[in-house]
């Protein structure tokens, strides 16, 4: 810890790398590289408090340390630089990383320290020719030394800086690497287990009970954020980073409208507006408590999220600690902040909504995915026990196969609104031919005239 203190009271000024050269001191090297590599690992064992701590741990939102992260953003520049951009040019790619900026930086400070010791300069990579060789070796190194996670980002920052350096696709990525990463991959994949997730209902009623300390003043203003994002996310089921970035349009609040205007981060990319109506229910109306975290805050258009007594904007992190907090509230512990989106999305497929109109609605490609994976286990308990009760029971009566056929219909009928079934109308049928069977006397096979 002391170490990191010093580090950050070094001179900014000074830079640790030349338009031809990054060679440094071997402990210099050393101790960047390590801090940098502490950095692109999320930080363990740390607490905080929500209500009081303005900045967050997370690997994306630590601040640089003395040198950590400032040798991958000079080699970065330095590279673009030499590829004849501006430096506003090259600002402007830097900004559409957004909050992961960060850790790009951080995994280009290790590229740049092992570039180092191979003695390489940044006139070589502009020249390099193979660049897949150069990847292959440095994923090798890596191997021994990081964890699954931290090579495969690694490995996708150098690969997007020789794609900025305008290098050939089949110079960057190829067999050679699809072998190396894939045992990587393969390892770092989510397991798919079977997951039963909460009901929104129990959310909706934690959030009801704390209106009455909202209605009597008693909620501070973080309390009111995070109440009012997580109800953002119920209502509109944008990601939180979509969230974070938005702008709150409250010219027709008064009429019960709000315009929350972002950019969505995955497919269909793009800008996006959701609307937020006023409920019946005060209790767990959106505009509601929008409203009253507006009597306690300021909002600005471009910074929404912001502590005032501080003046900080609450980053992406900050406000997914803020909404696991309500769920925690709300007893619903050990989900991620996602499980809100599939918890809506399953809501509205248990009130039979169809799915167009939940597509519509979410604006997400993946919402079908969603509800697939929010009902595996609930809909496999179902099939286990169907399968379970046809070996205890091989004699049905009438009144148990009119019980098991509508469990069954029951289950048809959701699948059913999971998936679609195309039907392929440009198949005609030109003729009909009678089976053998009902080729008797006084029966003729002969073609008959399709009806469209």
């Amino acid at each position: 810890m002391q170490g990191r203190v010093g580090a950050s009271k070094r001179d900014n000024n000074c830079t640790g790398m030349g338009r031809a050269g990054m060679v440094d001191s071997s402990n210099a090297n050393r101790n960047t590289l390590e801090g940098a590599r502490r950095l692109v690992k999320r930080p363990q064992g740390r607490s905080m408090d929500e209500e009081e701590q303005s900045e967050t741990t997370s690997m994306e939102d630590w601040d640089f340390l003395g040198r950590r992260g400032e040798k991958g953003e000079q080699l970065l520049k330095e590279c673009l630089l030499n590829k004849g951009l501006t430096g506003q040019s090259i600002q402007g790619i830097i900004d559409v990383w957004h909050e992961s900026w960060k850790r790009h930086a951080c995994s280009l400070t290790i590229f740049a320290e092992y570039w180092a010791q191979q003695s390489g300069t940044v006139l070589q990579l502009l020249t390099l020719e193979q660049s897949y060789l150069t990847i292959a070796n440095y994923i090798t190194y890596l191997k021994p030394l990081e964890s699954d996670a931290c090579i495969i980002q690694a490995s996708n920052t150098i690969s997007t800086l020789f794609e900025l350096m305008d290098k050939p696709m089949n110079s960057i990525k190829n067999k050679v690497i699809e072998y190396l990463m894939k045992q990587l991959v393969n390892r770092a994949t989510k397991v798919r287990n079977e997951i039963r997730y909460w009901k929104l209902s129990q959310l909706m009623q934690y959030i009801s009970k704390q209106a009455t300390l909202r209605d009597e003043n008693k909620s501070n203003s973080n309390q009111l954020t995070k109440v009012s994002l997580t109800l953002i996310m119920v209502y509109t089921v944008l990601r939180m980073a979509e969230v974070q970035m938005a702008e709150l349009r409250i010219g027709y609040i008064n009429q019960g409208d709000i315009v929350i205007a972002t950019m969505t981060m995955k497919k269909p990319r793009g800008p996006v507006e959701k609307t937020l109506k006023a409920a019946q229910n005060r209790t767990i109306c959106s505009i509601r408590w929008i409203q009253s975290w507006l009597e306690k805050g300021e909002l600005r258009k471009e910074q929404v999220w912001r502590i005032n007594r501080k003046e900080k904007v609450w980053s992406t992190d900050k406000c997914s600690k803020g909404v696991k907090r309500v769920l925690a509230n709300a007893g619903i512990e050990g989900y991620n902040i996602t499980s809100i989106r599939k918890a809506s999305i399953s809501e509205t497929m248990d009130k039979n909504m169809t799915q167009i109109q939940i597509f519509r609605w979410s604006g997400h490609s993946d919402a079908s995915a969603t509800v697939r994976v929010n009902y595996d286990k609930n809909y496999k308990d179902i099939i286990r026990n169907i399968l379970e009760y046809a070996g205890k029971q091989p004699n049905l009566n009438e009144s148990e196969i009119n019980n098991n056929y509508t469990l069954v219909s029951s289950i048809r009928r959701d699948a059913s609104s999971l998936n679609y079934v195309q039907i392929n109308r440009e198949a005609r049928i030109s003729e009909r031919i009678v089976p053998q069977w009902d080729r008797r006397e006084g029966y003729a096979s002969h073609p008959v005239d399709n009806v469209s």
